[in-house]
Parts: structure tokens; C-alpha cells; sequence
């Protein structure tokens, strides 16, 4: 008998509200979704809460009660889970911090968080600021490390304290004041974030940018504070082999956390330019050699970051047509399969943020995905609430609704 395959179809950031000039309609009841709309005409379609209630609504997180995870049990911060994708094994007394490379506005007295992304600065950028990092900020016992674009991280060893560290991608266009480190530790981040901004401010490379019309990548933002930590692995917790494909190490670490393989897509960028199509031939691939395959796409969630609405639906339907769409054409190949769908989170793109309230998920089969009997049903928030299933507990989605 062959074995059944199963996929995760993450479309990062996709829920959201419905919009007061656009009819009411939320970008994915704007966007034209055929594909994620003939998943949710050909099986189940419910509300899932991937977030518990008094935890903060980060991708990691959500994605990590999806994978089905227990946050409270396992979660140990978000940088600890990057680090992992990179290779970097946390050693006692070592902490882990995301380090955004990031756009400040205004004058020195009144600085704002312009842009949490930096502009999306190139490879060469990146590596460029990395390494003035490492050479002028080693003395904080810090040590930086490159990711993907902006994503970058930093390690301080001989570290102890709790601080609060606001993400900046919650906090676009706030005043710097209102949202700088504070709490046990916290000097520490003022001082290599002040110190940070001196350094980039006069880059060469900014007064480029800025003749090309981009943004100046003028600070760093530390945040997302991890340590060491273990789970147990994907198999022992499923009994499955499996794979991811994403362009942002946040997955990748979560992957090599789990012991997942990871596959890498050229062209992969976690952004609205990244290749959909690549990333979809990636997951036939990877099917005809395991059994799972954990597809994540960061486009949606960027854009609501960005509070582009237009972005949002366009990213939508980019992974609709460009990736999902193909997938399931691919997937006719195998003898059996299922397949979920959904958004780890909300982001809002008028609050431009994360929210941690149920998002929506459809989970069809091939025989479902062949016959669908809920033609014209779409994938979207208000049809999940009116079907009336709620899973109240994330970490209990997989093995209730895909692997059942």
C-alpha cells in the first residue's frame, strides 16, 4: 500500500480584518483565490487558535503549536529558534537576540521606527553592516551573526536578565522612546542600539540608497530573546519523516529543532519577490521522498506589516496562483494525500501588526479534492466562523485533522 502524503499550506500572516472602503471584505475574501478556495469547498473548514491567550502572537510561537508543539512547554525564544537554523548551538550563559537591521526617521531628540525592515537591505548590504558590527560592538561580549536581508542575529555570552524588547515590526512609525528596552538587563540594549545608530548613520552605502530612493538602514533593533532549549523530534512526536520549505530562518530553525529536513530555494526571499513557483516545485519534490512537507510563505504577513493592503491581497493571490494552485495539480501524481490550509496569525494591516485570535484552516483530501460537495465555499474568516469548529488548542491541529 503507498504511503499517504500530508502538506502544510502556510500563507504567513493572512487573516485579517474586514476593510471599511473595500465592502467590508478582508483581503482574502478580496483576493481571487481559486486554489485555497477549492481546499475549502472539498473538505473540513474551521477556526483554529494557534496563539495561547497570555502569550505574545509571534510566528514562532504560532507556528510552533501548529507543528504540534505545546508554546508554554517548549517555547524558549525566537532567537534561540533562528540560531538553530544557522548552525548555532547555545552554550550556557549564552542568549540569543533577533537583530533587525532597521530605518529610523526624525531628529536625533525624536526618532522613529520608519521602516522595522531596513528597506530590505541587499546581501551585500547585510554582510557589509554585519561585519562593522562585529568589529566596533565585540566588546559587549556580542557577537552578530547574517540571516536573510534584515534578519540578522546577535549573541551575547556571560548574559543574564529578563528585559522587555518590543518588536519592531509591532511597532512601525512609533516613537523610539515609547518602546526602547527596558526592565532586568535592559542598559545593555540602549547602549548597543544607541551606539548602532552612530555607526550607520554615515555609512556610504545609506547616501546610495537614499539617491536611489530607498530608506536609510541606520539602526539595529534587538529583540525575540532565546536560550537554549529541546523538543522532541517530529518523528517521535508524529511518527512522521518530513520537510519544510520557507524562505526565513525562523522556519529553518524550527525545522532543524524538530529534526525536519530543510530544503533551499533559490530565489527564496520571505518577501513579496520570493519564487513561488520554486518553492512549489520544491514541495512535489520533497514528497516523493517523505512523507510530510511543512510549505511557509512570508509574503502576506509582510505586506500587512507594511499596512499595503493592495500588497496583501497581491501576495495572496501570488501564493494562490503561484504556489498552491500548482501544488495541487502536483499532488495528482500520488495515489492518496491531505492537505491543510491556513495563517499562523493575523496581521492586521491597519493595525500593522500580529494578533493572536483564531485564524481559519481547510483540510481536504484527494478523494474530497476530486468530488468537492461545498461548491462556491470560500477560504476566508467568515466562512470558518460560520462553519461553526473552533480547535481551541493549536498544538492538537495536526494530529486531529491532517494526520487523523
Amino acid at each position: 500500500m503507498a504511503e499517504k502524503k500530508y502538506v502544510v499550506l502556510l500563507g504567513d500572516g493572512m487573516a485579517d480584518d474586514p476593510q471599511k472602503d473595500r465592502e467590508n471584505k478582508t483581503p482574502l475574501e478580496l483576493a481571487d483565490t481559486p486554489s485555497l478556495d477549492r481546499i475549502a469547498a472539498a473538505g473540513e473548514i474551521g477556526l483554529v487558535r494557534t496563539v495561547p491567550q497570555d502569550m505574545e502572537p509571534g510566528s514562532d510561537v504560532a507556528n510552533m503549536s501548529i507543528m504540534g508543539y505545546e508554546p508554554k512547554k517548549y517555547y524558549t525564544g525566537r532567537a534561540a529558534i533562528e540560531a538553530a537554523a544557522l548552525g548555532i548551538n547555545l552554550g550556557p550563559g549564552e542568549a540569543a537576540f533577533r537583530c533587525n537591521l532597521v530605518s529610523f526617521s526624525g531628529g536625533p531628540s525624536q526618532l522613529k521606527m520608519a521602516d522595522y525592515s531596513g528597506g530590505h537591505p541587499t546581501e551585500e548590504e547585510q554582510k557589509e553592516i554585519v561585519e562593522l558590527l562585529n568589529n566596533e560592538l565585540s566588546g559587549y561580549n556580542a557577537r552578530f551573526i547574517p540571516g536573510v536581508s534584515f534578519r540578522n542575529l546577535c549573541v551575547i555570552s556571560d548574559f543574564s536578565g529578563s528585559p522587555d524588547l518590543k518588536p519592531p515590526h509591532d511597532n512601525a512609525g512609533a516613537d523610539i522612546s515609547d518602546i526602547l528596552p527596558s526592565g532586568e538587563g535592559a542598559e545593555l540594549f540602549r547602549e548597543i542600539q544607541e551606539k548602532g545608530h552612530r555607526l550607520l548613520s554615515d555609512l556610504p552605502l545609506n547616501k546610495k540608497r537614499e539617491a536611489e530612493g530607498k530608506p536609510p538602514i541606520n539602526g539595529i533593533w534587538l529583540w525575540g530573546m532565546g536560550t537554549a532549549g529541546a523538543m522532541p523530534s517530529f518523528a517521535e512526536r508524529h511518527g512522521k519523516r518530513g520537510a519544510v520549505v520557507t524562505g526565513v530562518d525562523l522556519i529553518r530553525g524550527l525545522a532543524r529543532l524538530l529534526g525536519l529536513d530543510i530544503i533551499h530555494v533559490p530565489g527564496a526571499t520571505g518577501y513579496v519577490d520570493t519564487d513561488f513557483e520554486g518553492k512549489a516545485k520544491a514541495v512535489i519534490e520533497a514528497l516523493k521522498e517523505t512523507d510530510f512537507v511543512f510549505l511557509h510563505v512570508e509574503a502576506p504577513d509582510e505586506s500587512g506589516h507594511e499596512g499595503d493592503l493592495d500588497l496583501k491581497i497581491r501576495a495572496i493571490e501570488d501564493f494562490d496562483h503561484r504556489s498552491v494552485g500548482p501544488i495541487l495539480e502536483g499532488l495528482e501524481e500520488f495515489s492518496d494525500y491531505r492537505v491543510l490550509l491556513l495563517p499562523d496569525h493575523e496581521t492586521p494591516v491597519q493595525e500593522r501588526g500580529h494578533r493572536g485570535g483564531p485564524v481559519p484552516y481547510a483540510v481536504a483530501d484527494k478523494e474530497g479534492l476530486q468530488n468537492p460537495q461545498n461548491i462556491g465555499r470560500r477560504f476566508c474568516e467568515q466562512e470558518a466562523g460560520n462553519a461553526g469548529l473552533e480547535i481551541i488548542k493549536g498544538p492538537l491541529l495536526l494530529e486531529s485533522k491532517l494526520f487523523s
